[in-house]
């Protein structure tokens, strides 16, 4: 819970917090004056996977609900959109890739207007495009003839050359050159040209998403040899977890402890073996809303009329970050999926969004930047009064975010007592003038002379207050 609600109530806690926070306030306006500027460590890659709303017209990604959509997303913490596109090929054995506007192919004009917009809001964008088969056959069991397979590694690689054109020309922070194609990832070869002919375009980091089982059958991310060629392993890491529905979060955790102990083993094998020195990325990851998620999280509800279980979901997500935000070698997950729908999710949905539902707070908790308290994914100035007017009115700023009060003890109980008050204020100055100890990526501007006129008159009133109370 926050404290106060006015300047009195805020500042009026005797003269020894009044002195420290004057102090903290003419430490940061010194340390402004002078030019110093801190930087705060960059945040791992939090993220959501992001789709256009495939039941709903209207919710393209370029559209303004769109937008809004995203402007949410960014708003509980996210600071990287994994956006999703699709082309589609006739059958497994066919060579023909190519997009269908009349399905889930999202026009260019579009993602780009996705992909600035992303930009504007402060987050990163990982471009993920994907195939699908017409028929709805898995994308894993793609695998033409041994005749026609350079011809469908041609096709496939201009597939990806025109997403990396888009990356480059957009300046996307990482791409992907595809998604869970099994059967085709023995060819080792075909993907050194697909990658090489990617890079040639594409300047910046590439990864490939494969699948999360260690089944030769269904091949996976044990199965591939090149990552070496690539920047980051990545996994849609759909974990079967527990073997029972509505686990206890302790067994949710204990999972996902030993999942990462296998993972991380596997990783520094890898690595060993190929002198390289691979982070690992979940590309997908997530549940959905029913009971017995966590058993089978790449199989979402049966129907729609399956029964919501939003504990469960929440529960998986808090195990999945607890766990693995401990993991040096882990660089972040992307959720399935945040779509472009602003108002999807809610308590009655049982499919993988957590939009509006405990496991969007769950992960706001840990995505939160510190003290960002204008949710732009940076410190400065305009924190700190954000932080006020919230002090001001915990309520209005709750909802205008969809945030608990974990939320915003995960923002700004710098103090760790369980509450966000006024005794926090010094942390948020700490975190201006770079007393925490933190790098950044950041640098902190000029403090606004407004603000600081504000502070001080704040300050000023409160202290004679109480100086006449006391006479």
């Amino acid at each position: 819970m926050l404290g106060g609600a006015d300047g009195a109530s805020l500042f009026g806690q005797g003269g020894s917090m009044q002195r420290r926070f004057f102090c903290g306030l003419l430490c940061w306006a010194i340390c402004s004056l002078m030019g110093i500027q801190r930087l705060q460590a960059a945040p791992p890659y939090n993220g959501m996977s992001y789709t256009t709303d495939f039941s709903q017209a209207g919710n393209d990604l370029g559209s303004a609900a769109s937008q809004q959509s995203l402007l949410s997303m960014s708003q509980m913490g996210a600071n990287t959109v994994a956006i999703n596109v699709w082309w589609f090929t006739p059958s497994i054995t066919s060579t023909t890739i190519a997009p269908d506007y009349t399905r889930y192919s999202t026009q260019d004009s579009s993602l780009e207007t996705a992909i600035n917009y992303v930009h504007s809001l402060g987050m990163n964008v990982i471009l993920k495009p994907m195939l699908d088969v017409d028929n709805g056959t898995w994308r894993a069991n793609i695998n033409p003839s041994a005749a026609n397979r350079n011809t469908w590694f041609s096709n496939y690689s201009s597939f990806i050359d025109h997403y990396a054109t888009i990356a480059q020309n957009y300046n996307v922070q990482m791409l992907s050159v595809g998604c869970e194609l099994c059967d085709m990832e023995q060819y080792s070869s075909n993907w050194t040209t697909v990658i090489n002919n990617a890079r040639s375009i594409y300047s910046g980091p590439l990864t490939y998403s494969a699948n999360w089982s260690p089944n030769g059958s269904l091949g996976g991310y044990q199965n591939i040899s090149w990552w070496n060629q690539l920047n980051e392993v990545g996994i849609d890491a759909y974990f079967p977890l527990t073997g029972s529905a509505d686990p206890t979060e302790a067994s949710l955790q204990s999972a996902w402890t030993s999942q990462a102990s296998s993972l991380h083993s596997w990783l520094t094998t890898y690595n060993n073996a190929h002198a390289s020195n691979l982070k690992m990325l979940f590309t997908e990851t997530g549940y959905a809303s029913y009971s017995g998620t966590n058993e089978t999280p790449y199989s979402g509800p049966a129907s729609s009329s399956t029964p919501v279980d939003l504990t469960e979901q929440a529960n998986s997500y808090q195990a999945l970050l607890s766990v693995m935000s401990q993991q040096s070698w882990w660089d972040g997950a992307m959720f399935w999926n945040w779509t472009s729908n602003p108002n999807d999710g809610g308590t009655s949905n049982n499919n993988y969004t957590p939009q509006y539902k405990p496991a969007q707070q769950v992960a706001s908790q840990f995505y939160l930047l510190r003290g960002d308290f204008d949710l732009n994914h940076k410190i400065d100035n305009g924190d700190l009064q954000a932080m006020l007017n919230a002090l001001k009115n915990e309520s209005s700023y709750e909802s205008t975010y969809f945030f608990s009060a974990a939320d915003l003890n995960a923002l700004g109980d710098f103090n760790g007592d369980g509450v966000v008050n006024a005794a926090d204020i010094q942390g948020e100055l700490n975190l201006l003038t770079g007393n925490s100890g933190s790098s950044s990526t950041s640098a902190v501007p000029e403090p606004n002379s407004l603000v600081l006129l504000g502070l001080a008159t704040l300050m000023w009133l409160a202290a004679v207050r109480s100086r006449r109370c006391r006479a």
